[in-house]
């Protein structure tokens, strides 16, 4: 697993836990990037040792020094949040610190929250 993947599974699995629980939509849609990244059975073991034993995000995730991929983690980030239908206060905040680890400006988390949140919209 590459980096910038490992980053991205460590960072949603980081929202997952921010309300202290994870719901079935977050599972389905974990599920469902770890389908789309290709992972072997031995990654998904190893997505699930992270899912019982979470590491710092932060730790992953300075290793990105792409720009562009620390916005897209942002707006993943904010697409797992409404998995559930409910984007917790919680969740909120670990995005906002997650941006702020990854030097994004606060005037662009909003708009990459928003258009995450716009993602889940229209698939429903």
């Amino acid at each position: 697993m590459k980096a910038k993947e490992l980053s991205l599974i460590v960072a949603l699995i980081q929202v997952m836990w921010a309300d202290n629980e994870i719901a079935e939509g977050e599972r389905e849609m974990l599920g469902g990037v770890l389908a789309k990244l290709g992972c072997d059975p031995e990654e998904i073991f190893a997505v699930g040792e992270l899912i019982k034993n979470p590491v710092n995000a932060q730790d992953f995730m300075a290793n990105l020094p792409d720009m562009e991929d620390r916005r897209e983690i942002i707006q993943a980030m904010a697409v797992m949040a409404m998995a559930d239908g409910n984007f917790a206060d919680a969740e909120m905040q670990v995005i906002h610190k997650a941006a702020a680890h990854l030097s994004i400006p606060a005037s662009e988390v909003d708009e990459l929250i928003e258009k995450g949140c716009q993602l889940v919209k229209k698939q429903n």
